[in-house]
């Protein structure tokens, strides 16, 4: 069993009868944000201290030496910080969670798990049959790369504004 930690802004404990199932939102360009609205986001407790956790620590640095969440919360703790937790401990094989611990392993879950299309545009642009199967060659090799970035692009949006 490994321990967790979800921490709520909402000041809400999530239990099996206040957890709501988020859902995958299409959005634009029949593309999705990996960041899901309610979804639930957990952060592996410390080893050494059962309160805290890598994501919560390096809310406390940003808190303390970022200007931006200075002026933001006019001096008070970041809404994170102050925000409600829930431990859950988690077995990963007896609940068939699958482990993602380097950029490898997240690749290889898109590559699985991931569905990927490309429509037959080859017929408006009068491209030939030979050409559209040359193209499905080269988005089946980009595919991967193009899936990472967008999950990256994804993930620094929140940081960018």
């Amino acid at each position: 069993m490994v321990k967790f930690v979800h921490v709520s802004s909402w000041n809400t404990v999530i239990t099996k009868d206040t957890f709501k199932k988020p859902k995958l939102n299409t959005g634009f360009c029949n593309t999705h944000s990996f960041n899901l609205s309610g979804a639930l986001y957990l952060s592996k407790v410390d080893d050494d201290n059962s309160d805290s956790s890598m994501w919560v620590r390096a809310c406390q640095i940003l808190n303390a030496h970022t200007d931006y969440y200075i002026k933001k919360n006019n001096g008070k703790p970041d809404e994170w910080l102050a925000g409600t937790k829930t431990f859950l401990d988690l077995d990963f094989d007896l609940h068939c969670i699958y482990l993602v611990d380097n950029p490898d392993d997240l690749k290889q879950v898109f590559i699985k798990y991931g569905k990927f299309s490309q429509s037959p545009i080859w017929e408006t642009r009068k491209e030939t049959l030979e050409t559209h199967k040359m193209n499905e060659q080269r988005f089946e090799k980009l595919k991967e790369l193009r899936v990472l970035n967008q999950f990256i692009d994804s993930q620094n949006s929140d940081y960018l504004a």
